[in-house]
């Protein structure tokens, strides 16, 4: 069925997204595979927590993750697979 889907979709980016390295940068955007959805997904930082007292980034994904009218998102779905 991959053959079916072209463009970003098709592509694996990023992690299982558990855990990213040291010294990242929180405004910098974190690429994931989303394990339930079949493809990559971006995470924006959202904000600094406290995890048992040592500070950590929290990240989500933004709505536009869903959005398949932004540009190279069209592509992720092929004009001839027709659902019904």
């Amino acid at each position: 069925m991959c053959h079916l889907f072209t463009g970003i979709c098709h592509q694996i980016f990023g992690t299982d997204g558990e855990q990213f390295g040291p010294f990242i940068n929180k405004e910098e955007r974190k690429w994931i595979f989303s394990r339930e959805m079949c493809r990559s997904i971006w995470l924006d930082f959202d904000k600094e927590v406290d995890v048992n007292g040592i500070l950590a980034y929290r990240y989500r994904p933004p709505f536009s993750v869903l959005d398949m009218t932004l540009p190279g998102m069209q592509i992720c779905l092929n004009k001839k697979l027709q659902i019904s």
